[in-house]
């Protein structure tokens, strides 16, 4: 893979909007700024698809403005962007699933999908002490 280049994010933000722009000295710096911040194509390329989605869907306050390169490549908007993006991501990832566990119950052995039960179980009357005494400390002090 090769490294990447401010114009990178250039070429990614022509590749989804379909315009054809010149790469001026201004927009060089501009590009250079929200390289330096760590955005990459990548990152442009789903900013943009995002932006065209809710163009596509009539959503309030985005019209085809919202892509111009002067409002997409604002440096702070589109790091708030991007982390906004990747978090809703994670968000949307699948859980991971239950892992197959067995547990002996008297003679039998039990098959489920859970996360094991821990086997130092504290009973309820410690507890009930601890948070007593936890509850002595505070007021005292």
């Amino acid at each position: 893979m090769t490294p990447e280049h401010p114009e990178s994010l250039f070429r990614a933000y022509l590749e989804v909007t379909g315009y054809e722009l010149s790469l001026s000295e201004s927009r060089k710096h501009t590009l250079s700024e929200c390289f330096s911040r760590g955005i990459t194509a990548e990152q442009v390329t789903a900013v943009c698809k995002e932006l065209k989605r809710l163009l596509d869907r009539g959503t309030k306050g985005y019209t085809e403005q919202s892509l111009a390169f002067r409002n997409v490549f604002v440096p702070d908007t589109l790091e708030e962007r991007c982390a906004v993006l990747k978090q809703r991501a994670k968000r949307l990832q699948p859980p991971k699933p239950d892992v197959p566990h067995t547990r002996q119950v008297g003679e039998n052995v039990v098959a489920f999908l859970a996360p094991p039960e821990p086997d130092d179980n504290v009973p309820l009357a410690d507890v009930r002490q601890g948070l007593s005494t936890l509850t002595k400390n505070i007021l005292a002090s």
